[in-house]
């Protein structure tokens, strides 16, 4: 019997997305 060889898997590198940051409006208070 021959023994059969294991191929190894090759990983892949996520890529990381930055993220944007929103700036907030005050928002005015009604009565």
């Amino acid at each position: 019997k021959k023994k059969k060889k294991k191929k190894k898997k090759k990983k892949k590198k996520k890529k990381k997305k930055k993220k944007k940051k929103k700036k907030k409006k005050e928002r005015k208070k009604k009565k």
